[in-house]
Protein backbone atom coordinates (compact mmCIF):
# COMPACT_ATOMS: atom_id res chain seq x y z
CA UNK A 1 0.00 0.00 0.00
CA UNK A 2 1.04 3.64 -0.48
CA UNK A 3 1.61 6.35 2.15
CA UNK A 4 -0.21 5.48 5.41
CA UNK A 5 -3.15 7.62 6.44
CA UNK A 6 -1.88 9.66 9.37
CA UNK A 7 -3.85 12.02 11.60
CA UNK A 8 -2.74 15.68 11.56
CA UNK A 9 -1.33 16.86 14.88
CA UNK A 10 -3.69 18.63 17.27
CA UNK A 11 -5.07 20.61 18.82
CA UNK A 12 -6.56 22.86 16.15
CA UNK A 13 -5.32 26.47 16.32
CA UNK A 14 -7.60 28.42 18.73
CA UNK A 15 -8.48 31.13 16.21
CA UNK A 16 -9.60 28.52 13.65
CA UNK A 17 -11.56 26.53 16.22
CA UNK A 18 -13.34 29.68 17.42
CA UNK A 19 -14.23 30.73 13.87
CA UNK A 20 -15.80 27.35 13.09
CA UNK A 21 -17.53 27.08 16.47
CA UNK A 22 -19.40 30.30 15.70
CA UNK A 23 -21.10 28.40 12.89
CA UNK A 24 -21.90 25.33 15.02
CA UNK A 25 -25.23 24.78 16.77
CA UNK A 26 -26.45 22.10 19.17
CA UNK A 27 -30.00 20.74 18.79
CA UNK A 28 -32.03 17.58 19.40
CA UNK A 29 -28.91 16.00 21.00
CA UNK A 30 -27.19 16.46 17.65
CA UNK A 31 -25.13 19.12 15.88
CA UNK A 32 -25.97 21.49 13.04
CA UNK A 33 -24.07 24.13 11.09
CA UNK A 34 -24.75 27.63 9.85
CA UNK A 35 -23.98 27.85 6.13
CA UNK A 36 -22.70 31.13 4.71
CA UNK A 37 -22.41 32.42 1.17
CA UNK A 38 -19.12 33.62 -0.34
CA UNK A 39 -19.67 37.06 1.22
CA UNK A 40 -20.15 35.60 4.71
CA UNK A 41 -23.93 36.10 4.96
CA UNK A 42 -25.89 33.33 6.70
CA UNK A 43 -28.06 31.31 4.31
CA UNK A 44 -29.36 28.69 6.72
CA UNK A 45 -28.50 25.49 8.53
CA UNK A 46 -27.38 22.04 7.41
CA UNK A 47 -27.24 18.88 9.51
CA UNK A 48 -28.00 15.16 9.60
CA UNK A 49 -31.52 14.18 8.52
CA UNK A 50 -31.82 11.52 11.23
CA UNK A 51 -31.59 14.31 13.84
CA UNK A 52 -34.70 16.09 12.57
CA UNK A 53 -37.91 15.31 14.44
CA UNK A 54 -41.38 15.50 12.94
CA UNK A 55 -42.34 18.49 15.09
CA UNK A 56 -40.82 21.97 14.93
CA UNK A 57 -37.22 22.13 16.06
CA UNK A 58 -35.50 24.57 18.38
CA UNK A 59 -31.86 24.96 17.42
CA UNK A 60 -29.78 26.30 20.30
CA UNK A 61 -27.31 29.06 19.59
CA UNK A 62 -24.19 26.93 20.10
CA UNK A 63 -22.73 29.07 22.90
CA UNK A 64 -20.83 31.33 20.49
CA UNK A 65 -23.33 32.50 17.88
CA UNK A 66 -25.28 35.17 19.72
CA UNK A 67 -26.01 35.12 23.44
CA UNK A 68 -29.05 33.35 24.83
CA UNK A 69 -30.65 33.21 21.40
CA UNK A 70 -32.17 30.34 19.48
CA UNK A 71 -33.24 29.74 15.91
CA UNK A 72 -36.73 28.37 15.29
CA UNK A 73 -36.98 26.10 12.26
CA UNK A 74 -40.45 25.06 11.14
CA UNK A 75 -40.72 21.62 9.59
CA UNK A 76 -42.13 23.12 6.37
CA UNK A 77 -38.89 25.07 5.80
CA UNK A 78 -36.68 21.96 5.86
CA UNK A 79 -35.56 20.00 2.82
CA UNK A 80 -34.58 16.39 3.50
CA UNK A 81 -32.17 14.87 0.99
CA UNK A 82 -33.64 11.56 -0.21
CA UNK A 83 -30.25 10.03 -1.04
CA UNK A 84 -28.00 11.18 1.79
CA UNK A 85 -28.40 11.72 5.53
CA UNK A 86 -28.67 15.52 5.23
CA UNK A 87 -31.23 18.25 5.80
CA UNK A 88 -31.14 21.87 4.64
CA UNK A 89 -33.07 24.73 6.21
CA UNK A 90 -33.17 28.33 5.00
CA UNK A 91 -33.15 31.23 7.48
CA UNK A 92 -34.38 34.83 7.23
CA UNK A 93 -36.30 34.27 4.03
CA UNK A 94 -33.65 32.19 2.28
CA UNK A 95 -34.72 28.92 0.71
CA UNK A 96 -33.38 25.51 1.67
CA UNK A 97 -32.30 25.26 -1.97
CA UNK A 98 -29.91 28.20 -1.40
CA UNK A 99 -28.24 26.31 1.45
CA UNK A 100 -27.96 23.16 -0.66
CA UNK A 101 -26.51 25.08 -3.63
CA UNK A 102 -23.76 26.57 -1.43
CA UNK A 103 -22.81 23.12 -0.11
CA UNK A 104 -22.61 21.78 -3.66
CA UNK A 105 -20.41 24.73 -4.66
CA UNK A 106 -18.08 24.18 -1.69
CA UNK A 107 -17.82 20.44 -2.25
CA UNK A 108 -17.08 20.82 -5.96
CA UNK A 109 -13.85 22.66 -5.09
CA UNK A 110 -12.37 19.70 -3.15
CA UNK A 111 -10.24 17.05 -4.87
CA UNK A 112 -10.88 13.69 -3.21
CA UNK A 113 -9.22 11.65 -5.94
CA UNK A 114 -5.66 12.19 -4.66
CA UNK A 115 -5.16 9.38 -2.17
CA UNK A 116 -1.36 9.69 -1.99
CA UNK A 117 -1.24 12.50 0.58
CA UNK A 118 -2.84 13.39 3.91
CA UNK A 119 -5.18 16.34 3.42
CA UNK A 120 -6.14 18.20 6.60
CA UNK A 121 -9.77 18.76 7.55
CA UNK A 122 -11.50 19.95 10.73
CA UNK A 123 -14.73 18.88 12.46
CA UNK A 124 -16.61 20.78 15.16
CA UNK A 125 -19.53 19.24 17.05
CA UNK A 126 -21.15 18.47 20.37
CA UNK A 127 -20.23 14.87 21.24
CA UNK A 128 -21.80 13.74 24.50
CA UNK A 129 -19.07 11.25 25.46
CA UNK A 130 -16.53 12.85 27.81
CA UNK A 131 -18.21 16.25 27.36
CA UNK A 132 -20.40 16.82 30.41
CA UNK A 133 -20.67 20.58 29.85
CA UNK A 134 -21.86 20.08 26.24
CA UNK A 135 -19.20 22.36 24.81
CA UNK A 136 -18.22 22.48 21.14
CA UNK A 137 -15.31 20.14 20.36
CA UNK A 138 -13.03 20.78 17.36
CA UNK A 139 -11.00 17.84 16.06
CA UNK A 140 -8.33 17.68 13.32
CA UNK A 141 -8.91 14.93 10.77
CA UNK A 142 -7.17 13.40 7.78
CA UNK A 143 -9.34 13.75 4.65
CA UNK A 144 -8.78 10.54 2.71
CA UNK A 145 -11.33 10.04 -0.07
CA UNK A 146 -14.69 8.39 -0.72
CA UNK A 147 -15.66 5.03 0.79
CA UNK A 148 -18.78 2.91 1.02
CA UNK A 149 -20.07 1.02 4.03
CA UNK A 150 -20.96 -2.67 3.67
CA UNK A 151 -24.30 -3.03 1.84
CA UNK A 152 -24.53 0.75 1.31
CA UNK A 153 -23.91 2.37 -2.08
CA UNK A 154 -24.09 5.96 -0.82
CA UNK A 155 -20.83 7.93 -0.98
CA UNK A 156 -19.19 8.66 2.36
CA UNK A 157 -16.33 11.15 2.80
CA UNK A 158 -13.77 9.22 4.85
CA UNK A 159 -11.83 11.12 7.50
CA UNK A 160 -9.68 9.69 10.25
CA UNK A 161 -8.75 10.95 13.70
CA UNK A 162 -7.31 10.08 17.11
CA UNK A 163 -8.90 10.46 20.55
CA UNK A 164 -7.91 13.89 21.84
CA UNK A 165 -6.51 14.69 25.28
CA UNK A 166 -10.07 14.81 26.68
CA UNK A 167 -10.88 11.38 25.21
CA UNK A 168 -13.31 12.88 22.68
CA UNK A 169 -14.18 11.94 19.11
CA UNK A 170 -17.10 12.08 16.65
CA UNK A 171 -19.23 10.10 19.12
CA UNK A 172 -23.05 10.39 19.55
CA UNK A 173 -24.15 14.00 19.82
CA UNK A 174 -21.74 14.98 17.04
CA UNK A 175 -24.09 13.65 14.33
CA UNK A 176 -24.53 16.41 11.75
CA UNK A 177 -21.21 18.07 12.60
CA UNK A 178 -19.69 20.02 9.73
CA UNK A 179 -16.56 18.90 7.90
CA UNK A 180 -14.43 21.94 7.05
CA UNK A 181 -11.67 22.00 4.45
CA UNK A 182 -9.43 24.87 3.35
CA UNK A 183 -10.22 26.28 -0.10
CA UNK A 184 -7.82 28.80 -1.61
CA UNK A 185 -9.35 32.25 -1.57
CA UNK A 186 -12.22 31.18 0.72
CA UNK A 187 -10.60 29.82 3.88
CA UNK A 188 -12.21 26.87 5.64
CA UNK A 189 -15.64 26.01 4.26
CA UNK A 190 -18.13 23.28 5.10
CA UNK A 191 -18.27 20.39 2.58
CA UNK A 192 -20.33 17.70 4.35
CA UNK A 193 -22.00 16.59 7.59
CA UNK A 194 -21.21 13.75 9.98
CA UNK A 195 -23.47 10.76 9.36
CA UNK A 196 -21.48 7.65 10.36
CA UNK A 197 -18.46 6.54 12.37
CA UNK A 198 -16.30 3.59 13.38
CA UNK A 199 -13.78 2.96 16.13
CA UNK A 200 -10.86 0.63 15.59
CA UNK A 201 -8.60 -0.62 18.43
CA UNK A 202 -9.79 1.66 21.24
CA UNK A 203 -13.49 0.87 21.04
CA UNK A 204 -15.16 3.10 23.63
CA UNK A 205 -18.56 4.29 22.38
CA UNK A 206 -19.54 1.47 20.01
CA UNK A 207 -21.29 -1.77 20.92
CA UNK A 208 -18.98 -4.09 18.97
CA UNK A 209 -15.69 -5.72 19.99
CA UNK A 210 -12.16 -4.54 19.25
CA UNK A 211 -11.79 -7.48 16.85
CA UNK A 212 -14.64 -6.15 14.73
CA UNK A 213 -13.11 -2.68 14.92
CA UNK A 214 -9.89 -4.04 13.42
CA UNK A 215 -11.94 -5.84 10.76
CA UNK A 216 -13.54 -2.53 9.81
CA UNK A 217 -10.15 -0.88 9.56
CA UNK A 218 -8.95 -3.57 7.15
CA UNK A 219 -12.18 -3.14 5.18
CA UNK A 220 -11.55 0.59 4.67
CA UNK A 221 -7.82 0.08 4.05
CA UNK A 222 -8.73 -2.19 1.14
CA UNK A 223 -11.05 0.44 -0.35
CA UNK A 224 -8.56 3.28 0.00
CA UNK A 225 -5.45 1.27 -0.87
CA UNK A 226 -3.65 2.70 2.17
CA UNK A 227 -2.92 1.58 5.70
CA UNK A 228 -4.77 3.52 8.39
CA UNK A 229 -2.81 4.81 11.39
CA UNK A 230 -5.75 6.30 13.32
CA UNK A 231 -8.10 5.50 16.21
CA UNK A 232 -11.40 6.09 14.42
CA UNK A 233 -13.22 6.97 11.21
CA UNK A 234 -15.68 9.86 10.94
CA UNK A 235 -17.86 9.45 7.86
CA UNK A 236 -19.43 12.55 6.32
CA UNK A 237 -22.34 12.74 3.88
CA UNK A 238 -21.51 14.91 0.86
CA UNK A 239 -24.15 17.08 -0.81
CA UNK A 240 -25.72 15.58 -3.92
CA UNK A 241 -26.49 17.41 -7.14
CA UNK A 242 -30.10 18.65 -7.48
Amino acid sequence: MSTPIAVPPGPVAPELAQAIEKNTVSFNTCTGNLVRDDQGAVLGIVGAAHCVRQSSNVVQDGHTFGTGTSVIIDRADIRLDSTTDMFYAGLDGRAAADVHAQLVLNYAQVDLTDRSSNQVAVMTGYPRFSNERNEPVTIPLSLSGIVHWPHDLADTIATFGDWNSENQSCSPGASGSGLYHHIDGHGYVIIGVLSSRAEFEQVQTMTYSADYGLELRRYFETQLGRTIDADFLCGFAPPTEP
